[in-house]
């Protein structure tokens, strides 16, 4: 991903023996070095993952993932943040779904009105992977349920990826999975 100064990122995990790190790499010459401008975990003997990076109109980096939190089976979806082209970096937000043991952050994006947008998934106490879409209008500070839904697959729905059309449509991409592990692919066109 590229941001407005040619900057490009690129994000990843680490992964020691107990744990892991999620990872945000620079280069400011189209590739040919790298640095790393952001190593994050939560909880050193527990996993933390990237899974999304973004740049808004005004270089502002959002990277999303997850954090294991110390309990069994347990992680935070989180969002990071960086106001100045990934030198420094925060956690902008958490969310974990009532009830749920598992949450992760696949994607965040925005929208030229300068809303937020994170996909990411929950499973729940039934056991159902819940597909799930938030929505931020105050730059990620405080966010909103947009989409929150298991399907009609047997073990749920997973929401992978967020794209706004030209018009400003927001378009949510991912699937259903069964008791077979076959995973059905899926798109919700949602009204922000």
């Amino acid at each position: 991903m590229f941001d407005s100064a040619g900057n490009l990122f690129a994000i990843g995990n680490s992964a020691p023996p107990s744990g892991g790190d999620w990872v945000v790499r620079k280069s400011s010459d189209g590739g040919a070095t790298w640095r790393t401008v952001d190593r994050y975990n939560a909880s050193p003997q527990f996993r933390t993952g990237a899974r999304g990076v973004f740049a808004d109109s005004r270089d502002r980096l959002y990277v999303s993932g997850y954090a294991e939190t110390g309990l069994a089976g347990v992680s935070d979806a989180l969002i990071r943040v960086s106001d100045d082209r990934g030198e420094t970096w925060r956690v902008l937000a958490k969310f974990h779904e009532p009830g749920s043991s598992r949450n992760l952050s696949w994607n965040v994006l925005g929208d030229d009105s300068g809303n937020l947008y994170a996909s990411s998934y929950a499973l729940g106490s039934d056991n159902l992977n819940y597909w799930l879409v938030h929505k931020s209008e105050d730059g990620g500070e405080s966010w909103a349920s947009l989409d929150d839904t298991a399907g009609t697959a047997s073990k749920g729905a997973f929401c992978y990826a967020l794209a706004i059309d030209k018009y400003g449509d927001l378009f949510a991409a991912g699937g259903m999975k069964t008791g077979d592990a076959t995973t059905s692919a899926w798109v919700r066109r949602l009204v922000p």
